[in-house]
């Protein structure tokens, strides 16, 4: 999951960066989730940014469940529903890192 919100700097950076992981690896599933806006504003950035399916965290519920304090925030959850990693802010290498964890969780 993939937390950002519209006027966070280093999330314009780093969604295309998982965009791309993401149509490059299809049996991961990537969810990116705007938090704390309207549904408006979420759906006109998602083009905006050309972002797949985006899940909404209007009331910032989700993000508070994972204990998202910054943005952008990546959880990783493996396939028995686990948390895994949580990675906190802007990372270059985020496409590097998503797929390291992608192959060490299909050995799980």
């Amino acid at each position: 999951m993939d937390f950002y919100t519209t006027w966070c700097t280093p999330c314009k950076l780093s969604l295309p960066l998982v965009e791309r992981f993401a149509k490059s690896h299809p049996d991961v599933d990537v969810i990116p989730i705007d938090v704390g806006e309207t549904p408006h504003i979420a759906a006109r950035f998602a083009r905006a940014m050309e972002l797949g399916s985006v899940a909404l965290d209007n009331d910032q519920v989700a993000a508070a469940w994972f204990g998202v304090v910054g943005f952008p925030t990546m959880v990783i959850i493996d396939p028995h529903s686990r948390v895994r990693a949580t990675w906190p802010g802007l990372n270059p290498a985020i496409s590097l890192n998503m797929a390291s964890t992608a192959s060490a969780l299909q050995g799980d």
